[in-house]
């Protein structure tokens, strides 16, 4: 590996990358014709079920004719449109050459690793509405061309926003390519490496508000737990208990405590409504649901507190007659002897 790659180092780079373009010429193939056995056969059955008057049975018939005809001129019209392409040929060793070797004018540093088939370059420090992103390393693969995205892309000096991402059209060290994604592969299939980082630089000295992972006028802001808008730091909440962050309409107060809590972490009173943190609502001795301090007496509720202090509702007729029984019963005590006979004291 160097930083500026000597002409030696370049031509076994070259060498590499024909060795792939070679391979991948060799290994054309052209899409499968489709097969008229299964065409055949729903055609015969079609022809069966109309000459026996079977209407089912025919409509069936038809719809999976018409499913094999439909997937067969797919397949033709795939092989239709590669055989309208002109064959390619391969790039010649001095054109990759040349395409690596003038990277250097291009480029603030350049990487060469045979060891691990890559080669890689360093963009200059990329600024977006005056959002200074730092520098960017452009990783190419040499031995996975053939795949839809053999390249990395990697903040060196990341200056990310507050959701994680190190530039509006980079998730990680995927790029969004967008309209550039027909051009990239272009260039990657004849060849034209150099044009091909050129092309990834100019993605990223570019700002699309459509397509970006995070909008640069909301870079520094952060996003709410709860509903997933965005708002400035300072106008940010925490909440105490998960420490998410939330903004001020998905942020609850504790109104014991005055802690800051998100929805979940909140629990709401049974008897005013509030919302609490948890720690701040006990449940009731008798019916066991939570309440703050305030609406709970002697460690119940309410309702639970109320209902315990009422006396039995006994009609008054049953207590009438109650009464009535306890005062024309007898002083003396009724005595039952083992033998089954009743003595009475005098």
């Amino acid at each position: 590996m160097c930083h500026s790659p000597p002409s030696r180092l370049c031509l076994r780079a070259a060498m590499v990358l024909q060795q792939h373009y070679l391979r991948s010429q060799r290994s054309v193939s052209l899409p499968t014709l489709p097969s008229l056995d299964a065409i055949r056969k729903h055609r015969d059955r079609l022809i069966w079920a109309r000459q026996r008057q079977l209407p089912v049975a025919a409509q069936y018939c038809s719809e999976a004719l018409q499913h094999c005809l439909r997937s067969a001129t797919h397949q033709l019209n795939e092989q239709f449109e590669q055989l309208r392409k002109p064959m390619r040929q391969a790039p010649s060793l001095a054109q990759l050459y040349a395409e690596i070797a003038s990277l250097e004018d291009e480029f603030e540093r350049v990487e060469i690793d045979l060891r691990n088939r890559q080669l890689a370059v360093t963009t200059e420090r990329i600024e977006l509405e005056e959002i200074d992103l730092g520098p960017f390393e452009i990783r190419l693969q040499l031995n996975r061309l053939n795949e839809s995205s053999p390249y990395t892309v990697t903040a060196l000096d990341s200056h990310e926003s507050s959701s994680g991402h190190p530039h509006p059209h980079v998730s990680g060290t995927s790029l969004c390519e967008g309209d550039g994604h027909q051009a990239i592969a272009a260039a990657l299939e004849t060849g034209l490496i150099g044009e091909f980082f050129v092309l990834v630089r100019q993605i990223l000295r570019t700002y699309n508000e459509a397509s970006a992972y995070r909008k640069l006028d909301e870079w520094h802001g952060v996003d709410c737990a709860a509903c997933d808008d965005t708002v400035s730091s300072e106008d940010a909440y925490c909440c105490d208990s998960c420490h998410s962050s939330l903004c001020s309409d998905c942020e609850y107060r504790c109104e014991t405590c005055h802690s800051s809590t998100c929805y979940d972490c909140s629990q709401s009173c049974e008897g005013c409504d509030d919302r609490f943190c948890r720690t701040c609502t006990e449940p009731c001795a008798d019916c066991r649901e939570r309440f703050c301090e305030n609406c709970l007496t002697a460690g119940r509720c309410t309702s639970c507190y109320e209902s315990d202090e009422e006396p039995l509702d006994v009609p008054e007729e049953e207590a009438f007659e109650h009464a009535a029984i306890e005062a024309e019963t007898p002083e003396a005590a009724v005595h039952t002897d083992c033998m089954g006979e009743v003595a009475v004291s005098a």
